[in-house]
């Protein structure tokens, strides 16, 4: 008897829970299908199409599905409904630029990422809209800007901490391992130089923690449930105070998001503490808790403090998740295909020697490693359906009518895998970069960054982390694999909102 009563209550809590999900889809449901809307597959009451997409891809990979199924039926711009509300996608790469750079305005708003809304709620840099977005965008852009971001004083920093990975990589003595944390700290580094004005060890625990939570927070958005969550149970997902009984993925990303607040939050109090409104700005803090000094002085209110401590969160997140598992995937490819690190190595022997480090200007000198690590970018497609936008006014957009604050998924990576603009889209291959003289050369539909308003504001930053990291390690290691190269997989451990690569082991044999 007491087992069953035992059993029975988290069972009732369930049925409560999704009699409430039930009663707020009712509640959300949408207008019916404007004729005026891109075609689409019919959709079901209440559940939207989201019984098709799963029907279509059954590990509910909805990029795969949108780009390859759906669009082959309704064309490159169509609308899906995730449960009640209506989502208009765009494919390949001439309907993303038309929305992205020939309609920019219109196509500037920003849309929910549903496991992230309770968090940030239209706050930070990454998630705000309208005017705070704009004045968000332009403060960050030229703090980072005076601070270094672009400039040769940025770029030496970056070649200093390569110095220090190229040490910590040595004191492996070519044991595998796994190089996904060390990567991360490097990468965060360079980050954190910019936002906090120092680097941190990578032995610090509590830098170790913060770079493996930006790493679960990735993992736990782009897996299966933070899809279903993105898809379909959208407003289930904000009820966090329930689910965090409930669901054990929305528990960790909860946690994953805290580590990383915390870790912000407590270099704002020793900024707060050491802040000498006379001397030089040390860093990105500085600059914002000036701005708000004198914006309170002025106006007697000062920014949002909830927007300054979620930019920098923002920044801190993308700044240590994208390079680093764009390297990661950069090595993978160089074990799966050891041709590919031949050949670098002979153009970095021939170029640079062993000697001297690599700097942002031998790019030109590198054609070959340049056009390896674009086509990287491309056929990772690591954001592979873009971040949610929303239209943010009434807007014809090839003959539709596109209502103020509808959402709209341009596929990035739909536009990397154009078969238009690239040879073989789903293969890896150099080439696709380079001409017959074997220079490289620039690809319109290269845009794994985004395009238009809302390009990612560090892109520059993160090719020139890309190229020297790459370059410096390259230079001085070889890199080998304890495992079968037959064993080795390229496909993504998770698929979703990110293509995250999956984990492997390698050696560093010093050369």
């Amino acid at each position: 008897m007491a087992l069953a009563t035992g059993v029975a209550s988290p069972l009732l809590v369930l049925v409560l829970v999704l009699v409430l999900l039930l009663a707020l889809l009712v509640l959300r449901q949408g207008r019916p299908r404007s004729s005026r809307l891109p075609p689409g597959p019919p959709p079901l009451p209440l559940l939207g199409n989201v019984g098709q997409l799963c029907r279509l891809s059954p590990l509910f990979n909805p990029s795969d599905c949108f780009s390859l199924q759906l669009s082959a039926k309704y064309g490159p711009v169509f609308t899906v409904y995730l449960g009640s509300r209506p989502v208009v996608v765009l494919s390949g790469y001439r309907a993303v630029k038309e929305a992205l750079v020939d309609q920019a305005e219109a196509f500037s708003g920003r849309g929910k990422i549903a496991g992230l809304e309770k968090t940030f709620h239209e706050h930070g840099l990454f998630f705000a809209n309208g005017e705070q977005w704009r004045s968000l965008r332009k403060f960050t852009t030229l703090s980072l800007r005076a601070l270094g971001m672009g400039k040769k004083e940025g770029e030496e920093h970056i070649q200093e901490e390569a110095r220090c990975l190229l040490e910590a990589l040595r004191s492996t003595q070519g044991s595998p391992l796994d190089p996904s944390l060390l990567l991360s700290q490097a990468v965060s580094n360079i980050t954190c130089l910019l936002l906090f004005g120092k680097r941190f060890d990578y032995e610090d625990k509590k830098f170790q923690a913060m770079v493996l939570a930006t790493a679960g927070i990735l993992t736990e958005i782009s897996s299966p449930w933070g899809q279903v969550c993105e898809m379909f149970m959208g407003p289930v997902c904000y009820l966090s105070d329930i689910l965090k009984y409930l669901s054990a993925p929305h528990g960790r990303l909860t946690r994953h998001l805290s580590t990383l607040a915390a870790f912000v939050s407590d270099q704002i109090q020793q900024h707060q503490e050491t802040l000498d409104p006379e001397a030089p700005v040390r860093d990105f803090i500085d600059d914002f808790l000036l701005k708000m000094r004198q914006e309170e002085k002025a106006q007697g209110v000062g920014p949002d403090h909830t927007d300054f401590l979620l930019t920098t969160v923002n920044l801190l997140f993308a700044g240590t998740v994208t390079v680093s598992a764009t390297l990661r995937f950069a090595f993978l490819l160089l074990l799966k295909y050891p041709e590919f690190q031949d050949r670098i190595h002979e153009e970095l022997n021939q170029e640079l020697g062993r000697e001297r480090a690599p700097s942002l200007g031998d790019r030109g000198r590198l054609p070959y490693t340049d056009a390896f690590l674009h086509e990287v970018q491309r056929f990772l497609a690591l954001i592979p359906m873009g971040v949610p936008r929303t239209v943010t006014k009434p807007t014809i957009f090839q003959g539709y009518e596109l209502p103020q604050g509808i959402e709209v998924f341009p596929l990035l990576g739909s536009v990397l895998h154009d078969p238009e603009f690239f040879e073989r889209p789903k293969e890896f291959y150099p080439r696709h970069f380079l001409n017959a003289d074997g220079r490289f050369i620039k690809n319109e539909a290269f845009l794994p960054f985004s395009s238009g308003k809302r390009i990612c504001l560090g892109e520059g930053l993160a090719r020139t982390e890309l190229f020297l990291f790459f370059t410096t390690i390259l230079q001085n290691f070889s890199l080998e694999s304890p495992s079968p190269l037959g064993a080795l997989s390229l496909h993504p451990a998770i698929s979703g909102f990110a293509n995250i690569p999956p984990t492997f082991q390698l050696r560093f044999r010093p050369r």
